[in-house]
C-alpha cells in the first residue's frame, strides 16, 4: 500500500513540476511580450463607482444579445459608456 501512494505521489509530483515548467517556458516566450499582449493600465478600477458601473454592466448583459431589443441594447450601451467612464479603460 505505501509503494503504491509513494507512485502515485511521485506521478504526481512530476505531473505539477513539467506543467509548472511547460508554463513558465510559454509565459516566457516571444509570443507574450508582444505588446498586444501587454496589459492595460487598470486606472480607478476597484472603486466604489467603477464597481456600481460594472454591476450595472452585468444586469444590462441582454442587450449584448443578437435579439435584444433596442431599449435592452440602449442600456447596454449606456452601460458599456458609464463602465469606460468610472474605471477610466
Amino acid at each position: 500500500m505505501a509503494r503504491w501512494t509513494v507512485c502515485w505521489l511521485a506521478l504526481i509530483v512530476s505531473l505539477t513540476f513539467a506543467s509548472y515548467i511547460g508554463t513558465n517556458s510559454l509565459v516566457a516566450s516571444d509570443a507574450f511580450q508582444r505588446s498586444e499582449y501587454a496589459m492595460l493600465p487598470l486606472g480607478q478600477l476597484g472603486s466604489a463607482t467603477c464597481t456600481r458601473a460594472t454591476r450595472n454592466l452585468v444586469s444590462a448583459g441582454d442587450g449584448s444579445a443578437a435579439t435584444a431589443s433596442a431599449e435592452q441594447r440602449d442600456a447596454y450601451d449606456r452601460a458599456v459608456a458609464a463602465v469606460l467612464a468610472a474605471c477610466n479603460a
